[in-house]
């Protein structure tokens, strides 16, 4: 619930009242030559500091613009040193996992070498002893092979050890570039420590001229204190004090003023927003109303066109559309016998296949033999006037035997 909105036009009045009456007791103080003598040197003060500062500052800008200089120097510096941190990395991995490399063809090596030739001298078929060129043979061939394996590993030792010397070079190369690059850096932090450090500070209260000056403010200040209007600074105190309480509820009324007109839009919006509602809900019932329609006309559509294309076979039945649970009609295409069943028997889905292709051969002008496999288990009559191929099995035929009907 929104408090209620105060009178802002009272408060304002109010403000002014309180302001004029402030106004004419500053006019009628006769401590205001004093007054305008603060106002005078603290207007003296803020220029001091002013000119004070700009020159400060324009003496600093040469010393930040050199210290901007070699912060951007440290900067590609440290950006080079961590590409190369990030180099050397990579390489130590990588000639760490050359080295296991190397150490494991080693092994194989060492392996290769200490291995025997073990194969056997006797026919393992007949049992007698193979023929002493034979078995000089294979121990030549495996000598041969165990030559060429240990010549590989050495091959591939020999260029692991020179990716590994090539990588350590390259390696040494990096870390002297990174040790320069960190007496680099570390050089550059100190010129820029101590060039931070010959920043003068922009303190103007510690030059003799301000202090002269303060010191002078605050015994004006003293003197008004001490004078014979203590009544008045009194009053004009508690008119300065109602006047900020006034200025607080004049600032919270307008605050209460923005949440009623706030409130006041937001339930225009509303009603704005219901209304607008309203002309969609009636809309959209027109357009659902429209899509029924349509709905049905491609239903009616499509039982015409299921209507036309079942006239077209003489047992076979097409159902284009089926019954959901929920009321409405799925989209099919479900083969009928003229039962109504649609979980058909042998001889029933050979009907109507043979239907099936009977009006098509018809359709496209063809005639194509019919092949029936297994026709010894089908007894309805089969009308087609296509070529048809029975095949059926006979116990007492041990091969394949045709019968043709004249």
């Amino acid at each position: 619930m929104l408090p209620t909105m105060p009178d802002v036009a009272a408060l304002t009045a109010h403000r002014a009242e309180l302001e004029e009456q402030i106004q004419t007791l500053k006019n009628d103080d006769s401590a205001n030559a004093v007054r305008r003598e603060i106002a005078e040197i603290e207007t003296k003060i803020a220029e001091g500091r002013q000119k004070y500062n700009a020159a400060i500052e324009a003496e600093n800008k040469k010393i930040q613009d050199g210290i901007n200089l070699l912060s951007g120097q440290r900067r590609e510096k440290s950006e080079r040193l961590s590409d190369i941190s990030a180099e050397i990395r990579r390489l130590e991995k990588s000639v760490a996992d050359l080295a296991n490399r190397k150490t494991e063809k080693l092994v194989e090596y060492h392996r290769i070498n200490d291995s025997v030739w073990q194969g056997s001298e006797v026919c393992p078929t007949c049992g007698q002893s193979l023929p002493a060129e034979q078995v000089e043979s294979a121990r030549a061939s495996f000598n041969t092979n165990r030559s060429k394996q240990l010549e590989k590993r050495v091959s591939e030792g020999k260029a692991m050890a020179d990716e590994i010397r090539t990588e350590n070079e390259t390696l040494e190369k990096l870390q002297t570039e990174s040790d320069a690059l960190d007496s680099e850096i570390a050089t550059l932090d100190m010129r820029i420590e101590k060039g931070t450090g010959m920043l003068k500070p922009c303190n103007y209260e510690t030059q003799i001229e301000c202090k002269q000056l303060t010191g002078r403010v605050v015994d004006l200040k003293r003197k008004l204190e001490n004078g014979t209007d203590s009544d008045k600074t009194v009053k004009m105190q508690a008119l300065l004090l109602e006047l900020e309480d006034t200025k607080k509820l004049i600032d919270n009324a307008r605050r209460v003023k923005l949440q009623h007109e706030q409130r006041k839009e937001q339930e225009r919006r509303v009603q704005e927003l219901q209304d607008h509602q309203k002309e969609v809900s009636a809309e959209l019932g027109k357009w659902e109303k429209a899509v029924a329609l349509c709905e049905d006309f491609v239903k009616e559509q499509a039982r015409a066109l299921e209507t036309a294309v079942n006239g077209k076979f003489k047992i076979a039945r097409f159902r284009m559309f089926s019954m959901q649970k929920n009321g409405e009609e799925a989209e099919c295409c479900d083969v009928v016998y003229p039962n109504g069943s649609t979980n058909l028997s042998t001889g029933e889905r050979l009907q109507t296949g043979i239907d099936i292709i009977s009006t098509l051969s018809e359709y496209y002008g063809v005639s194509a033999p019919i092949w029936i496999d297994n026709a010894e288990g089908v007894t309805l009559p089969v009308e087609t006037d296509a070529q048809v191929i029975r095949l059926i099995v006979s116990e007492k035929d041990e091969k394949l035997r045709v019968e043709v009907v004249e």
